[in-house]
């Protein structure tokens, strides 16, 4: 299963433009499939879609970083995008990995209760 926080409208779609645009042989149909709004199937749950009750009350991850886990992000705003550099980005990448995987052990009942 792929968990993802945003997945569905940020990270599949730039998998899916860099692989055609680097000719890159990708399930393309599978990852297409995983950005349909509001579906959910056991190959992709998207965090931010399920903890805002099917778009009701969209929030940030850094919001609910805050809000259910006491803890923030390093990296926001607009300013350390543009100065990052590339290893501060595979940083930044990492960093939203793990708080991802701490959000979904804090929702887990209730993430595996809407994916049934």
């Amino acid at each position: 299963v792929l968990i993802t926080f945003n997945g569905k409208y940020f990270d599949i779609p730039i998998i899916i433009k860099q692989g055609l645009k680097h000719g890159l042989d990708l399930p393309y149909k599978l990852l297409v499939g995983m950005t349909k709004k509001y579906y959910h199937d056991r190959g992709h749950l998207d965090l931010m879609e399920i903890l805002s009750f099917s778009g009701q009350n969209y929030k940030s991850l850094d919001t609910y970083l805050r809000i259910y886990l006491g803890t923030q992000k390093e990296t926001l705003g607009d300013d350390f995008f543009r100065n990052a550099s590339d290893d501060d980005l595979k940083q930044h990448c990492l960093e939203d990995l793990q708080y991802t995987e701490d959000l979904f052990k804090k929702f887990h009942h209730l993430i595996m209760a809407v994916s049934r």
